[in-house]
């Protein structure tokens, strides 16, 4: 069972953020001052910037664990997973799910299949090496069941100083802020005007 229970907090540059261990305590929590708001003109103050900035410490934290543990990378696991609740998919429809590049996944999925963990089947049902229909072996179902099982104990890991009732209401947020983003993406896709909103047209002109 992975366990971790964060007193202390570090930046990249490895200084200790003060109070963290009050922050992780949800009982002082509810009397403690309110953090700091920062200036408008400071990139930390946009929402998005720090959700980056957390999926991105997240994530390499996740590499770093499943790579030691399982062998793989964490994209090869998370393709493992897509393909466990999409199967039968393919390359193409593997990339849209994810917001991947195809040439990427095609390249991640030649390697998941080289290695065991995933099959390509045609459309008569016999093996392809190119193309298909892609489904999990039975080495790539035991891998994922062992991996969704350590990826709980990180998530949780990871959003432990949340309380039940916050943390609710933060997947609740996020289930809607994905599904607008989502929204947005494909709005922007398919009218590329979207994402030059006036006073500043694509030419940057004002």
């Amino acid at each position: 069972m992975f366990e971790w229970r964060p007193t202390a907090a570090i930046t990249p540059e490895g200084k200790t953020i003060p109070g963290f261990d009050r922050m992780a305590d949800s009982s002082k929590r509810k009397n403690s001052a309110p953090p700091k708001r920062r200036p408008s003109d400071d990139i930390r103050s946009h929402v998005i910037f720090r959700m980056a900035l957390f999926t991105t410490v997240a994530d390499r934290t996740g590499q770093m664990f499943f790579q030691r543990r399982f062998k793989i990378s964490l994209r090869e696991y998370r393709l493992i997973g897509v393909v466990g609740y999409t199967q039968p998919t393919t390359v193409l429809k593997l990339a849209d799910e994810c917001f991947l590049d195809k040439a990427q996944v095609s390249r991640t999925v030649i390697k998941l299949v080289d290695a065991g963990y995933l099959s390509r089947s045609a459309a008569d049902g016999k093996r392809a090496s190119r193309g298909g229909a892609l489904q999990l072996t039975r080495k790539g179902t035991e891998l994922l069941g062992q991996g969704l099982k350590y990826g709980r104990e990180l998530n949780t890991a990871a959003l432990t100083i949340l309380s039940d009732d916050e943390l609710r209401l933060f997947s609740d947020c996020l289930d809607r802020l994905l599904a607008l983003a989502t929204t947005r993406y494909v709005q922007a896709k398919r009218n590329p005007s979207l994402l030059y909103p006036d006073p500043i047209d694509a030419r940057g002109r004002g």
